[in-house]
């Protein structure tokens, strides 16, 4: 009919959905939604250009706190690149956090506030978090500045919200980086009780449980709790029988800790290589 009228197509290499959310001057809550939709499916490079066709002419600059919004959403988003598998080239890597940085800026300058937002100070934390790890990476450095300013942001972010999960995984990050292990796991066991979706099938939701749940079973390794460490590997099993990283490092564990572990140390290989 009509009233139903079609979106028009989409231009090359435009995705579908922009061209109809253009069409359809959909409100920017909208344009976030679909965003993070494909986030959650795991399709980052979708959320992003939805995200980059938002601000370029999907929300009105008289919007300006949803400008922030998105530009505080894909910040992150592309913060998050910056440690995705494969990991991007250091100098990839450099351009990644510059951009975030500017768009960081510009959402705090749009809002004009005296103060940064919860989401401001948690995006930076883990921009400050993502700088640390490039540099640590660089021969000879020992420069500890983006820690400690990642340490304040995400204890800046817990007094506007004590419970809010990415701050609290921010400073498991940093208490793992260095190397305090009963702290880093008190704080990822936060995350897992507050954040963690119940049995995930596919998507972000379940490859951020299993990452949880391995990080919490090298917290326990570190500190010597074997059996808990072959616990919380097995959870990520559980999740995911095909998760080689797990089913390797329960191999290497069972190898070690008992005189007939070999018998089970193959089987995970087995299943690991299958």
């Amino acid at each position: 009919s009509s009233s139903s009228a079609r979106a028009p197509p989409a231009s090359a290499g435009e995705l579908p959905v922009i061209a109809r959310l253009r069409a359809e001057a959909a409100p920017a809550s909208e344009w976030r939604r679909e965003a993070l939709a494909r986030h959650a499916d795991g399709r980052d490079e979708e959320s992003i250009k939805l995200l980059e066709a938002a601000l370029e002419d999907g929300i009105p600059y008289s919007q300006a706190p949803e400008r922030a919004l998105a530009m505080q959403m894909l910040a992150s988003q592309l913060v998050a690149k910056t440690i995705a598998r494969p990991l991007p080239s250091e100098e990839d890597i450099k351009a990644l956090l510059a951009r975030a940085s500017a768009l960081l800026d510009k959402a705090d300058a749009s809002l004009m506030a005296t103060e940064p937002t919860l989401e401001s100070l948690i995006v930076r934390g883990f921009h400050s978090l993502a700088k640390h790890l490039v540099l640590a990476r660089t021969p000879g450095h020992m420069n500890g500045d983006d820690l400690k300013r990642a340490e304040i942001l995400f204890e800046s972010a817990l007094k506007f919200d004590s419970l809010a999960p990415r701050a609290i995984l921010g400073r498991a990050c940093i208490m793992a980086q260095r190397n305090e292990w009963g702290k880093a796991l008190e704080f990822f066991r936060k995350v897992l009780q507050r954040a963690a979706p119940p049995a995930p099938r596919s998507g972000l939701r379940l490859r951020s449980l299993k990452e949880l749940r391995f990080i919490i079973a090298v917290c326990f390794c570190s500190l010597g709790r074997f059996q808990q460490t072959k616990n919380a590997l097995s959870s990520v099993v559980a999740a995911d029988a095909s998760d080689v990283e797990s089913l390797c490092a329960l191999a290497q564990l069972e190898a070690k800790e008992s005189a007939d572990g070999s018998d089970r140390s193959m089987e995970h290989l087995g299943e690991a290589m299958r």
